[in-house]
Parts: C-alpha cells; structure tokens; sequence
C-alpha cells in the first residue's frame, strides 16, 4: 500500500524536504480520533534510507490526519508515545491505534530566502 510509484509533485516535495533539511524545526502535537482499529487515515508516506526518518508525502482531504492538522512533508515522530523508525513502523502504529490518540510531527518552518 505504502511502495507505490510516488507521483511527481510527491517527488518534488521530497526533493524540498533535503532542500530545508536544516531549516529549524518545531514539534508539533496532534490529537487525531479515529473509531476503530485498522480504519485508513488517508496518508502516504515514505522514509528515507539512510535514517528511517518518515515523512507525510500525501494526505486525503478530510482524512483523519488531515482534520488533526497533519501537512504534506511532515515528520512523522511518534505515535501514542511510540517512536516512528519508518514507513512501516509508522503505518503499523496508526493501524493499530484507535479512539483518541496523539501523533507528534517535526514540521520545517518556513525559511524565505
């Protein structure tokens, strides 16, 4: 679900992401409510090899992520407490969670040069 082709403007916001990569960052928590386990959040993500660090490339408007406050290139940090090291990883924590839960994201602040 997560390994398909990535499209360009997905490619492009990746190639944004190394751009700004030290750029400051702020954490940022959101409360995302889903009903039930293993219900789609609408979002596509990917990780980089070299780290793991997971990164918010697509998301569906409306979706529960989106209503939290989730933006594309997002870092995806943690879920309920639980350290995201990967697409996978990240994918399996949000399946799995239900009801109430938080997410922590890393967004890159906007740097005007």
């Amino acid at each position: 679900m997560f390994r398909r082709a990535l499209s360009q403007a997905a490619k492009e916001d990746l190639r944004h992401i190394a751009k700004v990569e030290e750029a400051p960052a702020e954490s940022v928590s959101l409360s995302v409510s889903k009903a039930k386990a293993n219900v789609p959040l609408g979002v596509d993500m990917t990780s980089r090899c070299r780290d793991g660090k997971t990164y918010i490339t697509e998301l569906k408007h409306d979706g529960p992520l989106h209503l939290a406050g989730a933006k594309v290139q997002d870092r995806i940090v943690s879920v309920n407490g639980r350290a995201c090291t990967g697409a996978k990883a990240a994918a399996a924590l949000l399946a799995a969670a239900s009801g109430d839960f938080e997410v922590v994201v890393e967004r890159v602040q906007e740097c005007f040069i």
